[in-house]
């Protein structure tokens, strides 16, 4: 559950919290990978930011296929974390370009074989 100290993480709160599962899958070609509307509601619509979704996909491909399996990637304003199911830290990775959450939030990301999704998705 979300600790809301500021408005801002308010309002970020409920706009998540609108963000369910249609079911609907859009795929990747380059990769072979999908991921799920509300990773793309979340990151392109709620975010700004389409381009993340490249990224984590080309980051989290060239992970081990063991790791894939289940990894959750966390994203905060200057960094993101890989972390397998165990919640060990594989790889950490400082972003240039801040991503707009609000600074006491990290929005998670199940990576599960081939597929982007958020935990309530799952």
């Amino acid at each position: 559950m979300l600790q809301v100290k500021h408005a801002g993480q308010m309002v970020f709160k409920e706009e998540m919290e609108n963000i369910g599962s249609t079911g609907a899958l859009f795929h990747d070609p380059g990769s072979g990978f999908y991921y799920t509307d509300g990773i793309y509601r979340s990151l392109v619509r709620l975010l700004g930011k389409p381009e993340l979704i490249a990224h984590i996909i080309r980051i989290v491909s060239g992970m081990p296929g063991r790791e894939r399996e289940f990894m959750r990637v966390k994203l905060r304003r200057d960094h993101i974390l890989f972390c397998n199911r165990e919640e060990h830290v594989l790889l950490r990775e400082e972003v240039p370009d801040t991503i707009p959450l609000p600074e006491e939030i990290s929005l998670c990301i199940y990576c599960i074989g081939r597929t982007l999704l958020l935990p309530v998705e799952y």
